[in-house]
């Protein structure tokens, strides 16, 4: 298949992939308002399985707004763990609406966390395109992309250099739905980096789209 010539930039950094040795599954509960701390022992990295901020039982977390249940999205809390402690030995985030969003006002929430410390860091690929740019993500013959997960928005100042990169803390909450969508099982894709894709999740903020994934046979 002969690949268009797009403007892009290939980062080869850490990701998940199948065959790894696992230590166990980790797990953290933060209630509204405090710092989770997840780390691993030395010489090992931190992968979070699963993230969940809102409330889905009664007893966590005990406070007198716990009526609402069914309060969260999971797919939104995973991606910004994600961002904030994949590869890393130690991570501190915040169990507050200021980061996740407020996925049911008036309920008394808290963070849910199950990660996994791994010794190995097999390669992965990202990609990355700015703010009106494409971005094609492709395997080696015979692979298929599996995307681990992406974002658009902004969380670094020095990438896709411009005037406008005040707020460091941007998600679109879509992004790893809508790259899936568009790659996973596929050899190769296309995926652009705008707002009518994505979404603006933060006005007046130059952005870009970071997708990490693998490939698999």
């Amino acid at each position: 298949m002969k690949i268009p010539l797009l403007v892009a930039t290939l980062v080869t950094v850490t990701g998940l992939a199948s065959g790894w040795i696992r230590s166990g599954f980790h797990s953290s509960t933060t209630c509204e308002g405090r710092t989770a701390n997840l780390r691993c022992p030395s010489g090992n990295f931190i992968w979070v399985h699963s993230a969940h901020y809102g409330r889905t039982d009664f007893p966590t977390c005990p406070h007198p707004a716990r009526k609402d249940r069914n309060c969260g999205s999971s797919q939104d809390s995973l991606t910004e763990v994600r961002l904030a402690c994949d590869a890393r030995q130690t991570c501190s985030i915040r169990a507050n609406n200021a980061v996740f969003g407020d996925p049911c006002f008036g309920t008394y929430k808290y963070l849910a966390v199950r990660y996994f410390c791994n010794t190995r860091r097999p390669p992965a690929r990202v990609r990355r395109a700015c703010e009106n740019r494409n971005v094609p993500i492709w395997c080696p013959v015979g692979q298929k992309i599996k995307v681990y997960f992406a974002n658009y928005g902004r969380t670094e100042f020095h990438p896709c250099v411009h005037p406008a990169r005040k707020n460091l803390s941007c998600h679109a909450s879509s992004s790893s739905r809508v790259v899936r969508s568009k790659c996973e099982g596929k050899r190769f894709c296309v995926v652009s980096a705008r707002n009518s894709v994505f979404g603006d999740p933060c006005f007046g903020t130059f952005k870009y789209l970071m997708v990490y994934y693998v490939c698999i046979a």
